[in-house]
């Protein structure tokens, strides 16, 4: 009966644990390896942001082919931003310019 209480207390076998240890290093590695998923997920999101900002920037780029499209060529277009930007007026013209009452106040108070 010895033999039988000494077999039933040792209940893990040298193979067992040794399987059991390789799968544990292989979850292990293929969670937090250099391949593993929480490395994908990461680079995953890297990339959709990557994405989205190239989306961002090729819409800006557009946008800008488009202002130097109409500075180039549309001469109405660079008189309207000499006026918006510069201030600029032809001869002749007159400026009125309105002032809010609220932003007169408070810079007639300091």
């Amino acid at each position: 009966m010895d033999k039988k209480n000494v077999k039933n207390k040792r209940r893990f076998s040298l193979p067992f644990i040794l399987t059991l240890c390789f799968l544990f290093s292989l979850v292990f590695v293929s969670i937090f390896g250099s391949s593993g998923i929480v490395k994908v997920s990461q680079m995953n999101k890297k990339l959709n942001r990557l994405k989205n900002e190239m989306e961002f920037l090729k819409k800006e780029n557009n946008r800008v082919r488009k202002e130097i499209h109409r500075l180039k060529t549309d001469s109405y277009y660079i008189e309207k931003i000499a006026r918006e930007e510069l201030g600029l007026v032809k001869p002749g013209e007159r400026v009125y310019e309105f002032v809010d009452e609220k932003e007169e106040k408070s810079q007639t108070d300091q």
